[in-house]
Formats: C-alpha cells, sequence, structure tokens
C-alpha cells in the first residue's frame, strides 16, 4: 500500500513508511471511507500528519519508561517531596473535617441559644431554668447553659455547683456583635463560651467541651504522629490533641491549615518532618509514574485528534461572541405576595447572521465544550448592564442572577474578570447572583468554594440552581452555604402529583429558613403549582405563568407595570379564578 508516500511524501523515514503498523492504521481508515471522517483531502492529509507525530510521541514515550525504570535511584528527592504532598493531602483532609466538625458543633449551639432567647427564656425563674435544663440536653458538646449580666458575671446556670459572681464574660459593649466566642481562661485548653446577647447586656452563654466535640481521628499514615490543633480568633488555641511537638521542629514541620466560613475558627496539622522516615512511597509511587506517563501519552494524542473540532467550535462561538450574536434573555423574578419584580435571571439567545435564532439546547453543549465560558459568561454580564444598569441604579433592591457554566466554577479567572466587568458601572456587586446547577454534581468542592469565595468578596451572592434534582443533595446546603436556593423545575412539575414532591420541598425550605437562605421556585406554569408554593412557604418565583424570557426593553417595561401595580392584580385575578373553579 502507497497512500503513505502519497501523503507524506519523502518527509516519513523509509522505515516508517514501510511499517506495517502504518499500513494497518491507513487500511482501515480507508476501509471507512474518506467521506465518513474528513470534509475534504487537505483534512485527511493533516490528520495523517497527527498520526505521524503520534507514532514518534509513543516511541519517545517508550524509551521514557525505559529511563524511569534504569534510573529509579535518582528519584530519592522526587519521593521525599511525594511523601510531604501526601501528609499535607491527608492533613488538609483531617483539617477541613475538624473545621467542619466545630463549626457544626457551634452552629448547632447558636441555634439553641438563638431559640431560647426568642422564646424570651431570659430570666432565672423556675420555669426559664427548666427550658434552660431540656435545652441543654440537646447540645453534643455544651455542658451547661447560663444567663449573664451585662459585667459578665454569672446570674444563674444549669451547672450543680453554685456559679453565681463568677466571671465568664468581658463587660458588654455596644461594638459586642450579637454572637461571640471567647475563652474564659487561655490558660486552660479544652473550654470555650458562646453568648447571644439578648438585650442590655445580657447574654444567654453555653460553655463547650472541647473532649465533647468527638473529633474525627487522624488518618492511619501518621497516627500518633501528629499535632494537631483548633485555634480561635486568630492563634489562640483553644483544643489541642495528637502528639506534642517540639519548638525546634515548627520551622520544618509539614503543616496543614483550614479556616471556618461561619465561625473565627482554624484547625492546623502539623506532622514532623521525622516522621517521612516512617512513610515508605516508593513502592506506591513506581507504579503510578509508569501509569501517569502512558496517561499523559493517550491523553496527548487524543487533546491532537480532537483538536480540529475544538478549534473550529470555539472559533464558531469566538465569531459569535465579536459580532453580538450572543445576547442575554431576561426572565422576571417575582414576589409571589406583593407581585413585585424582585430581579431577572440572565438566560442566553443566539441569533445568527441570516436572522434565525438557535435554541440553547442546540448550542450550550457546544458551550461547555469550548474554552470559551468564562468569556460568554462576563460578555452577558456586560451586556446585561448596559441594557438594564439605569433600571437597577434607580431600584437597587432588584436582583441580576446569571448562570456560572461548569468550567467557571473552577475557573479563578471568572473573579478577576468580573471585577474587572464592575468596575465604575451604575449595577452595584450586590445586586449580582451568580448561580451554580446542581443537577451535574460539584465533585471539586474546594475548587468551587475558592470560586465563590473571590466572588463573594466582591460583594456578589451566590445561588444554587437545581436544588433538589441534582447530585450533592441537601447537605450540600451546609457545605457551600448559598445565599439563594432555587427549586428545580422538576420538583415543582411534580407538586401535587407526587408526595415526595412536597416532602422534598418541605425539607429544603425548613433547612433554607433555618440557614437564613433566600428561596426561589423555578419554572412555575401553572396556578396551582403558585398556591401551592405559596403555602408551604415560597414567595418568589420564576416561570411562565408570570412571563416568558424579555428584551431588556420589555423588562423595562414589565417593571413599570409591577410598580403600577398591574401585576399584584393580575394575581389577585389569578387566585381568585383558580378558587371560583
Amino acid at each position: 500500500m502507497k497512500f503513505l508516500d502519497k501523503f507524506l511524501g519523502e518527509r516519513a523515514p523509509e522505515k516508517v513508511r514501510k511499517s506495517g503498523l502504518f499500513n494497518q492504521v491507513g487500511s482501515s481508515f480507508l476501509s471507512r471511507g474518506r467521506g465518513i471522517y474528513f470534509s475534504s483531502h487537505a483534512t485527511f492529509k493533516r490528520r495523517l500528519k497527527r498520526l505521524y507525530s503520534a507514532y514518534w510521541f509513543w516511541m519517545l514515550g517508550a524509551l521514557t519508561i525505559a529511563g524511569v525504570l534504569i534510573l529509579s535511584a535518582a528519584f530519592q528527592s522526587l519521593l521525599e517531596r511525594e511523601a510531604r504532598n501526601l501528609l499535607r493531602s491527608e492533613g488538609s483532609q483531617l483539617a477541613g473535617a475538624t473545621v467542619q466538625r466545630v463549626e457544626n458543633r457551634l452552629n448547632e449551639t447558636v441555634t439553641v441559644l438563638r431559640n431560647l432567647a426568642e422564646n424570651r427564656q431570659t430570666s432565672c425563674g423556675g420555669r426559664q431554668m427548666i427550658a434552660f435544663a431540656e435545652a441543654a440536653k440537646g447540645l453534643t458538646a455544651a455542658t451547661r447553659l447560663s444567663l449573664v449580666g451585662p459585667e459578665g458575671f454569672v446570674i444563674c446556670s444549669t451547672a450543680p455547683e453554685r456559679t453565681e459572681r463568677i466571671k465568664l464574660l468581658p463587660q458588654h459593649t455596644d461594638l459586642h456583635p450579637r454572637v461571640t466566642i471567647v475563652q474564659p481562661d487561655p490558660r486552660v485548653l479544652n473550654v470555650i463560651v458562646v453568648s447571644w446577647h439578648v438585650n442590655d447586656g445580657v447574654r444567654i452563654t453555653a460553655m463547650m467541651d472541647g473532649d465533647r466535640l468527638e473529633l474525627d481521628g487522624p488518618p492511619a499514615l501518621f497516627r500518633g504522629l501528629m499535632h494537631r490543633q483548633v485555634n480561635l480568633n486568630g492563634e489562640t488555641p483553644f483544643l489541642t490533641d495528637g502528639l506534642p511537638i517540639d519548638v525546634k521542629e515548627l520551622d520544618t514541620a509539614v503543616r496543614s491549615v483550614a479556616e471556618g466560613r461561619r465561625f473565627p475558627v482554624k484547625a492546623v496539622v502539623l506532622v514532623p518532618i521525622s516522621v517521612l522516615q516512617n512513610v515508605n512511597v516508593a513502592p506506591k509511587l513506581i507504579i503510578p509514574v509508569v501509569v501517569l506517563v502512558i496517561l499523559v501519552m493517550v491523553t496527548s494524542t487524543m487533546m491532537r485528534l480532537n483538536r480540529t473540532l475544538s478549534a473550529t467550535e470555539d472559533t464558531s462561538i469566538e465569531t459569535a461572541l465579536d459580532d453580538g450574536q450572543i445576547q442575554p434573555m431576561f426572565q422576571p423574578l417575582i414576589d409571589l405576595t406583593s407581585g413585585r419584580v424582585l430581579g431577572a435571571e440572565i438566560l442566553m439567545r443566539w441569533q445568527k447572521k441570516d436572522g434565525t435564532i438557535a435554541r440553547p439546547g442546540d448550542f450550550i453543549h457546544r458551550v461547555e465544550q469550548s474554552n470559551l465560558t468564562c468569556e460568554l459568561t462576563v460578555s452577558l454580564l456586560n451586556s446585561a448592564i448596559r441594557e438594564l444598569g439605569e433600571t437597577y441604579r434607580e431600584m437597587p433592591s432588584m436582583t441580576l442572577s446569571i448562570n456560572l457554566f461548569p468550567k467557571d466554577i473552577k475557573d479563578e479567572r471568572i473573579v478577576g474578570m468580573v471585577e474587572e466587568t464592575m468596575r465604575g458601572r451604575t449595577l452595584r456587586s450586590e445586586q449580582i447572583i451568580f448561580e451554580i446547577t446542581e443537577r451535574r454534581g460539584l465533585d471539586d468542592l474546594d475548587a468551587v468554594q475558592g470560586v465563590l469565595s473571590g466572588l463573594s468578596k466582591l460583594g456578589a451572592r451566590i445561588a444554587l440552581d437545581n436544588a433538589g434534582a441534582g447530585h450533592l443533595g441537601l447537605s450540600g446546603l451546609r457545605q457551600l452555604w448559598p445565599d439563594v436556593v432555587k427549586i428545580d423545575k422538576v420538583l415543582v412539575d411534580a407538586l401535587g402529583r407526587e408526595d415526595n414532591a412536597r416532602s422534598i420541598i418541605d425539607t429544603i425550605v425548613s433547612l433554607a429558613d433555618e440557614l437564613a437562605i433566600g428561596i426561589v421556585a423555578e419554572g412555575v406554569e401553572n396556578v396551582d403549582q403558585m398556591q401551592r408554593l405559596n403555602s408551604i412557604g415560597v414567595t418568589a418565583a420564576q416561570g411562565y405563568l408570570f412571563s416568558k424570557p424579555l428584551t431588556g426593553d420589555d423588562f423595562k417595561d414589565y417593571v413599570k407595570k409591577s410598580m403600577r401595580g398591574e401585576l399584584a392584580r393580575e394575581l389577585d385575578e389569578m387566585r381568585t379564578g383558580s378558587e371560583a373553579a
């Protein structure tokens, strides 16, 4: 077979052109027909050139593997570095689990204190002390509840011994927040006091015992060989366990740190460098190194073969962006109680040069596979601000939400691009809500939380989209702690037809109320759904019942219609008509 000579000419060495492997590969392609995979003679030639490059890539890879096996003795420094990374990874997981456990216990304690305050259990009467005692039984880590006066002295307590005139807290000032967490005596570890300010300096407190936090034990890798401490308000440790670490070893110890998101706590895990001699990673690394080399070769080959298609899609999307073909549409968000427009969600419309409008289902997948998702998100946000900036300036309570692509929530570039976009604009960052979808799962929560934290620092808020229908589960509300939860349309559609839909929505609403998170229902299409959602406690919704997606000008008119009270009257007429039917 001479097809290689024809397409590659004399650039291919004679041995390669006569190779049985190349003849076999060429026969396979020719037998399937050029027209199936290639649109032109030139494309076919380029693909064969890539196969030729891949052939040499595999040859070099084989030599690399041989070199790895021959020179394995030279990997000592690499092994030590990998051992450090292994210890740091295990330490980071332990520190993260520690912070999460401490924050969960603090949240549990603060919730109990808040409930006591709201129920006006703020005196030392018999009924109040019984309420204190009952509340203390529901706490995992707290040992006693107390009522403390403005000067910081205990007025009464659930402790069996007398505690009057014991100074438990600093004197209250107007600068103190409602919730404070202090260490009554820095010399005594494992004890902190959580307080809730009721009024006039009177506080309800819970004393938490570090020994009752039930922290996860260290991994087997360095069980009994690590030092862990939990710091409060900076670098003050209130809980330590594990191996005492020498001051001389602090500078060289492998250090892993995790900080709390809601409370001022930080977990620090230190592993002395001397532990490395107990970590034998050499046998574990030889096979992964070989496998890694093979995977790199396979991945590189696939990327070479796929680059043409990817580049074509990227170019198409980039051209659409440059030409202004991709424009925002706006789905209004409605207050079900007042009929007021609370804001809008940005949707995407691609109007091609020939005037046809591409359906989202036809191009969203291509966009998500491209490398331009961040650029597209920022472009849509820019266009929306240009169209609606003045309206949002006049109505600062309205919000503007936009969906982040799966790639965006792991790409830290998006934070800088959004910051640059919002600089000097009439629409404030606090009015922007970035939505992340739960439907495809959030497998790398650390990377996601890093991006979301950066956006939050700009002042923007975060919404968890498609809640209740994704992979993350309701526990994701506690892990991500978004500002808004959007109930998935699948659950809204099933409301009234499937009992479990009502149960799931009830659970989402209850958990959101507990965490002080806003709730929005998506895809509301009929009055029955609106009535049922309202009865559950959902007061904000969007969907075709209220409006289809609107252009910028139409959305402005819709807002004016709301301000005139017309939407409120329409909602009342819907409810009246539904009741009459």
